[in-house]
Parts: C-alpha cells; structure tokens; sequence
C-alpha cells in the first residue's frame, strides 16, 4: 500500500514534498517491522535529509523519522549513533510538547532500552523510572504501555542485582496483566519473568510462567516460530536442571538481555498523521 502511494505522490508532488517524503519515511518504518533494517536505513535517511531540508529539523515528521532511524541503527547494534538520535527526538518533542505527551515519553522508553542494550544500566533504569511515573500518571498502572515499562525497568534492576526489587516489579506486571483478558503481546513478559525466577534457582514458579507464555503463543503462531520453539528450549533445560538436582541454571540465556518486545515507532503521532492525510 505504502509502495502504491509513494509511486502516486512523487508523481503527483514530487519527491522532494513533504508528503512523499512522510510515505517514505511510513514505508521505512513498516520495513522495521518486516526485519528489512538495511531498506529501512536507505529510506529513513533519504526521508529525515529530505524533511530536515523542507520542514526542518525540529518538524514533528522530522522527528518522528529521527526517532525510527534511531531504531534501526539501535537493531543494526550501532548503539552509539541510535543513543544520539534517539537523545534528539527526544529533545524536540519534549520542546515541542512537553514530557507527558505520548511522543516524548514513548521516544523516552525507546531510549532507556538503548542505554540498556549498550549497558548503561544506571542510566537506562533512571529514565524507566521517569518513564513509569509519567505514563502511570497519564495512561494508567495496568496500561499495556505501563506494563511494558515495567517489565523493562524489571529487566534493569536484575542486571544491577537490585534482585529483591527486580522481582517486585516482575511480579506487578504479572499482576496487573492478569487482571485482562489474555494478550500474546504479554507473553514475553512471562518469559522475562520465567527467566529471572530460573536464575534465582524457582523452578517451580519459573515452569509455570513459561507454560502460560507458551499456552499464549500457540494460540497465535505456529510451532516452529521461534518464540515458540525458544520457550519449548527453556522448558527442556529447567526440566533436565530438575532432574539433575541442579541448584543453579540460567534458561538459554546467561542473564537479562535485551527486551524482544517491539519498539513503539511514536505510533501516536503516525496515527494523527495519517487522519490529517
């Protein structure tokens, strides 16, 4: 679709108009999703120098192609390039809107899990933290949203040995999700969750999650996806670790990693793009 319209406007406009260059930069965040990162860089560099040029750099579209580039080069592992544009879009739609609009705070999240990624634990839980208490107060406790902030802020305080904490806030995100109908989108959670608890030697509890984050996941992808495979891996390792009296062991993974949840691509403004267009 967004292949269809970018062919139409560059005719029509031309493409240096900031219409075609928003499509192109739409039709580069949809390539994130699809895992095409390298046709996504190519198209989200050629959109921001083309917005910057036209709109400038502080333009809410130039932002939002900022924020997405930033994205890319995080999932490329070119973590200090994504620190700095995400550090930018943030920057502007905290100018522009201020910090409890959706778009600085969702940029802001985005911008906590590079610093995890680059391990930059006591900056990343710092900014969760802020993150937390922002869409906490604007969105709610057991938003997804919040949830998902949550959990990663979890995933922070496990890397730091902050272990007593850690386990509170995996356990509120279980809490609150639970208290909605089933989400495949939590079942990573649950994983999360499953993990931390393996490596505090529960294997009990740890099992439990780990067959609910699996029962969730075959209701909607197929055995061999692998989320799906990697969940039957962990129930495979605790079970053995069981067996064996093992008092210690780590589910294929050696600690808390990176979260696999998607990033939020400042959804809220795209969506009020694309009802003004």
């Amino acid at each position: 679709m967004y292949e269809m319209v970018l062919k139409d406007r560059t005719e029509v406009l031309g493409p240096d108009h900031p219409d075609t260059l928003w499509t192109l930069s739409a039709l580069g965040g949809l390539l994130i999703h699809q895992g095409d990162v390298q046709t996504a860089e190519r198209y989200l560099t050629e959109a921001k120098l083309g917005l910057e040029k036209r709109l400038g750099p502080k333009a809410p579209d130039t932002l939002w192609v900022t924020h997405n580039l930033g994205i890319v080069y995080e999932t490329l592992g070119r973590l200090e390039r994504a620190e700095q544009l995400h550090k930018t879009a943030v920057e502007g739609y905290q100018s522009l809107f201020g910090k409890d609009d959706p778009n600085t705070f969702y940029c802001m999240n985005d911008l906590a899990a590079c610093y995890e990624r680059a391990n930059k634990l006591e900056e990343a839980e710092t900014l969760f933290r802020e993150v937390h208490d922002i869409k906490a107060k604007k969105l709610g406790e057991g938003h997804p949203d919040t949830l998902y902030t949550d959990n990663c802020l979890a995933g922070v305080l496990w890397g730091r040995m902050k272990l007593d904490e850690a386990e509170m806030w995996f356990s509120k995100t279980l809490r609150l999700m639970r208290q909605k109908p089933p989400d495949p989108d939590f079942a990573w959670a649950l994983s999360d969750f499953g993990d931390f608890l393996v490596d505090r030697g529960k294997f009990n509890r740890a099992e439990s999650l780990y067959q609910e984050c699996l029962q969730i996941r075959s209701q909607t992808l197929p055995s061999d996806y692998p989320d799906i495979i990697s969940v039957k891996n962990k129930l495979r390792e605790l079970e053995r670790a069981k067996s064996s009296n093992a008092t210690a062991v780590r589910a294929t993974q050696s600690g808390p990693g990176p979260k696999t949840a998607p990033h939020t691509y400042c959804f809220c403004y795209r969506r009020r793009r694309e009802e003004h267009h």
